[in-house]
């Protein structure tokens, strides 16, 4: 088995390096609580959502780089743990009507993190950097779903409002898809978060969405494989090349881009 990789360039490509664009801070929250939000490893699997207001982001528009929550764990988590956080924006003051699907946000990091014991800064790079234009910020964060539980306290800083602008779901039983989740629990807590962000727009940032095609190729064995791009960027991009690697880093195949 050749398990395949897909890298995409484009021309004059700018990739979202914090340090480069002049990165600034903004941290919505006290964090005089504390709470198992936005993950909650008590379970094996959560769901949370909370929206964040223009007047507390202090953002016209800008491209988030980076989240920071502040934990303050019992024991260590050595075993990383998968989680996923979507970020978006809604005109909605209050989650009086529920969550906000996932399919109406965007996918901002899916990937494994450990965390230390005691107090720490969980500084979570977002894999897809999130363009804000204004309106609610909505953030969505999934512990997703294994069989590992936690016994100790697992906290994050957090606060409570007087709007229900968060809601959530813990199961041990159910596995809930943020796709399509059911009525959660209203609450005004969230936690403390800090966004990283430039004012800079990004131009040129394609990504691949989604790859279909043979996972196990045969050598000298003609394959078809659909890769499908999108652009996070604010610049048409009509010139760029779609490359196919394994995971050696050989080149199996290219493709112009249209």
């Amino acid at each position: 088995m050749r398990r395949l990789l897909l890298l995409v360039m484009a021309f004059a490509m700018l990739l979202p390096m914090v340090s480069s664009l002049g990165a600034l801070e903004v941290t919505v929250g006290a964090g005089d609580e504390y709470a198992r939000f936005p993950f909650d490893f008590y379970y094996k699997n959560s769901l949370y959502q909370c929206l964040f207001y223009p007047d507390e982001l202090a953002i016209t528009d800008g491209t988030i780089t980076q989240l920071k929550f502040y934990s303050n764990f019992a024991a260590a988590i050595t075993e990383p743990r998968r989680i996923k956080i979507w970020l978006g924006s809604t005109s909605l003051d209050d989650l009086s009507d529920g969550f906000i699907p996932s399919t109406s946000l965007n996918l901002v990091y899916d990937a494994y993190l450990s965390f230390p014991a005691g107090e720490d800064t969980v500084t979570i790079t977002l894999q897809t950097p999130y363009v804000y234009t204004g309106g609610n910020l909505v953030m969505m964060c999934n512990r997703v779903w294994d069989s590992i539980l936690d016994a100790t306290v697992s906290n994050f800083k957090c606060q409570t409002s007087t709007v229900n602008r968060a809601c959530y779901l813990r199961s041990d039983v159910v596995n809930y898809d943020p796709a399509n989740p059911p009525a959660g629990t209203l609450t005004g807590q969230f936690p403390k978060t800090t966004l990283v962000y430039t004012d800079q727009t990004i131009q040129n940032d394609l990504a691949v969405l989604n790859l279909t095609g043979n996972t196990t190729p045969v050598e000298d064995s003609p394959t078809t494989y659909i890769a499908h791009v999108f652009n996070w960027g604010n610049q048409s991009q009509d010139t760029y090349t779609v490359t196919l690697h394994d995971s050696d880093d050989n080149l199996l195949g290219t493709a112009a881009g249209a």
